[in-house]
């Protein structure tokens, strides 16, 4: 039995067929990957990321080093455009190593006892 089974796994049939359940798992994957969704950023022209944190003269970007084991998200600035645009910048210290990514902020305008957050939605840019 054992020599049987020797001459198939080492007969030329045998390799076919592994060929073959390999290159149909190689498309399967393939054909996965072609469905899944790709997010862009909107067409808007929109300016380089530490160019507009460095208009503030207090930012200081040393106090954002890359730590790879440290997945939190945290903001760094809100900011209003000419077109009355919010933009809230996120400081993700794991960097590429991990793309974590925040869809929605809580932000309130009040203070003190009369505060209530509202959640609002985000878009990469």
């Amino acid at each position: 039995m054992k020599n049987k089974l020797k001459l198939f796994l080492n007969s030329h049939f045998y390799r076919l067929i592994c060929l073959g359940v390999m290159l149909i798992l190689f498309f399967a994957v393939l054909a996965a990957g072609a469905g899944a969704p790709v997010a862009y950023a909107d067409s808007t022209e929109y300016s380089d990321v530490l160019y507009d944190l460095k208009k503030d003269s207090n930012f200081d970007e040393s106090y954002y080093p890359e730590d790879i084991y440290d997945y939190s998200l945290q903001v760094i600035q809100l900011a209003e455009s000419e077109d009355k645009e919010l933009f809230v910048y996120i400081y993700q210290p794991s960097g590429q190593s991990r793309n974590f990514s925040a869809s929605s902020i809580n932000i309130s305008t009040e203070i003190n006892d009369d505060i209530s957050y509202k959640n609002y939605k985000l878009r990469r840019l």
